[in-house]
């Protein structure tokens, strides 16, 4: 069973301890805790977003290929048609 008594301030960092018997740095700080976690919430939320985008942008490149090449097939027939 953990105690108090088990965990000892790190010297120069107010939000850390260090577990005596493990010498484990363990972050005490619940409002720092709370803020990386949030800052890692956001930054997941905003890759997913990014990814949308770019599988967006893949699929108009590809429509964009499809229509180029429908308007080639297009001028090739009327040119062929005047002949």
């Amino acid at each position: 069973m953990s105690d108090e008594l088990d965990y000892v301030p790190v010297e120069g960092h107010p939000g850390l301890v260090r577990h005596a018997k493990s010498g484990a740095i363990l972050n005490v700080n619940r409002t720092a805790i709370e803020t990386a976690k949030e800052a890692k919430r956001q930054r997941r939320k905003k890759e997913g977003q990014n990814q949308v985008l770019l599988d967006r942008v893949s699929k108009l490149e590809i429509e964009v290929e499809n229509l180029k090449h429908i308007i080639n097939l297009f001028t090739h027939a009327i040119y062929n048609s005047k002949e």
